[in-house]
């Protein structure tokens, strides 16, 4: 907005609350091997998988996976798995993500354990654009109990079974659907605006 070159880090963080019901509940946190991305997951300690139910209900199994986009330059992305005071006062002070925390598995609120990313995006100048993006999901391991049968997320029959195969596919078919999707939006405003005019395509 004010029309000036910036030099440009971007922060991103999660916790384990997407995986688990009670804050309470104890968690790990790990890196995936056999991929060339930096995959981190975290999730809870006891997989007690399909094992709650009822309203008001959170998930309590499976594995959150973060893994960021690196942008073809490797070396100007950072991760970590640690306390997110940790995390988030290294980059606000202009420092090195911490290494991966050892002092786990331990209670989702103990500190707060995060998966974490650290982007230099270097000088950024008017008018330019330059995007990075982290690639998130759940595994649940299993979706559904159907009449006492386990029933794995469809994801799985497609994907070799394995998390790797799918962050892996994700992320070589990233700019493909995003152009999907850019032409699809285009699509959407171009009929909704020809059917009931400018405002009308707005609100669609």
């Amino acid at each position: 907005a004010d029309e000036r070159t910036h030099s440009v880090e971007v922060y991103y963080e999660n916790t384990a609350e997407v995986t688990v019901n009670d804050v309470g509940t104890v968690v790990e946190w790990s890196r995936e091997n056999g991929t060339d991305h930096r995959v981190m997951r975290i999730g809870a300690h006891q997989q007690n998988v399909l094992g709650a139910k009822g309203d008001r209900r959170r998930i309590s199994w499976g594995y959150f996976y973060a893994t960021p986009d690196d942008g073809g330059n490797s070396s100007a992305l950072q991760t970590t798995m640690t306390a997110w005071y940790k995390a988030a006062c290294a980059f606000t002070r202009g420092q090195p993500l911490p290494a991966d925390d050892a002092g786990g598995p331990r209670k989702c609120s103990d500190d707060w354990p995060v998966l974490a990313a650290k982007w230099d995006l270097g000088l950024v100048t008017p008018g330019s654009v330059v995007s990075r993006y982290v690639l998130v999901f759940l595994d649940d391991i299993f979706s559904i109990d159907y009449f006492g049968l386990p029933l794995p997320p469809l994801w799985r029959t497609m994907f070799s079974n394995t998390s790797t195969s799918l962050i892996h596919q994700a992320m070589a078919d990233y700019n493909r659907s995003m152009d999907e999707c850019q032409d699809f939006d285009e699509w959407v405003m171009e009929s909704s605006q020809a059917v009931g005019g400018l405002q009308f395509a707005f609100l669609t």
